[in-house]
């Protein structure tokens, strides 16, 4: 109620300005539109950054959406070509997409509502805030978070390039030291042993001939069982993937860390992939087990940085099972998503 209220009297402050014409302005020229835009942008800011320190729950998402209403409102009165009304909306929206709410089992439409992020970025960019550094850093670990290597390889190297105070040395060489470890794993089996894989192949002959079976006890929805080599780029929906857990990976990236853990994992036909799993711990299930992935992205990794490239078969998805029951997610560990930069 008081967001509202408050809303409403800028609101009414604002069209008072432009009724008076230049009489809104100050002797420095400065007109109450501008003065009510700018009060908002700090309204905006200050509420993400209070509900980044709360606990979910019903107050952390009414914070959210009051500070994406308030930067919303601002870019009205600053108008569409006010950049950094749009880049303070993109950090309210991506605060916004990383809530427990928001997060399980949305599959594609939660990607739209990231792509809506990365659309309020590049508004941002092209209304006066290319070289905004902060800008680059946190649409960087955006693209992090959506396995978007290349992109966000670029968006470091460019806030480096406008803040050498940031630590992009850090992020890149972390992101490239997991590019190389995913790369030669997934082309190298695991690196399992020849007497080892044979027994994991025997496992996912076994996984095949009952995987019918099993999702019909494993899953509400009607599903069908799938490999990798039979899986389109981007969702799969009513799809489910069977695979075995070769080994896993943290990546050590610094504190803007997605809180992503990778699993090189072997499929029914013996291909192996990555399978990126966000907010689970590396012990949150026996590396022994059957996976199940449900509903599978497919992100084909496929780029070449400073002459070195990586090329591997990335899956994501929003339900993954383990032996039948739903693995379990840490909502916490995305604090280093929703407390990126203040500005």
């Amino acid at each position: 109620a008081a967001s509202q209220a408050l809303l409403a009297a800028v609101a009414a402050s604002a069209a008072g300005s432009e009724a008076a014409g230049s009489s809104g302005a100050d002797s420095a020229g400065i007109s109450s539109a501008e003065v009510c835009r700018d009060a908002l942008l700090l309204l905006s800011m200050m509420v993400r950054q209070g509900a980044a320190q709360a606990a979910f729950g019903t107050p952390h998402q009414e914070a959210l959406a009051a500070s994406i209403q308030y930067a919303s409102t601002a870019l009205e009165l600053g108008g569409l070509s006010d950049g950094y009304s749009w880049y303070v909306l993109a950090m309210a929206q991506m605060a916004s997409c990383f809530t427990p709410s928001q997060l399980p089992g949305k599959g594609s439409s939660r990607q739209r509502e990231l792509a809506k992020v990365l659309a309020s970025f590049a508004q941002a960019e092209r209304g006066g805030c290319a070289d905004l550094a902060d800008l680059h850093w946190n649409r960087a670990t955006l693209h992090t978070y959506l396995q978007q290597f290349g992109d966000a390889l670029k968006d470091y190297t460019q806030a480096g390039q406008l803040d050498e105070g940031l630590p992009v040395a850090t992020q890149v060489n972390s992101l490239i030291t997991l590019l190389t470890q995913l790369d030669q794993l997934a082309g190298s089996n695991g690196g399992v042993k020849h007497k080892q894989w044979q027994h994991i192949t025997a496992l996912l002959s076994k996984d095949a001939q009952k995987g019918g079976e099993l999702l019909v006890k494993m899953h509400y929805e009607t599903l069908t069982l799938s490999e990798l080599t039979k899986l389109s780029p981007g969702y799969n929906k009513g799809v489910a993937l069977l695979c075995r857990p070769l080994v896993f990976i943290a990546p050590p990236l610094f504190a803007s860390a997605t809180a992503t853990l990778y699993l090189v994992c072997a499929g029914g036909s013996g291909a192996c992939f990555v399978l990126a799993l966000v907010r689970v711990a590396h012990d949150a299930f026996d590396m022994n087990a059957l996976l199940t992935v449900v509903h599978p992205e497919l992100l084909p990794v496929d780029l070449t940085w400073k002459g070195k490239r990586f090329q591997f078969s990335l899956i994501k998805s929003d339900t993954v099972l383990v032996d039948g029951v739903p693995l379990q997610q840490d909502y916490d560990s995305l604090r280093p998503i929703t407390s990126t930069s203040a500005v």
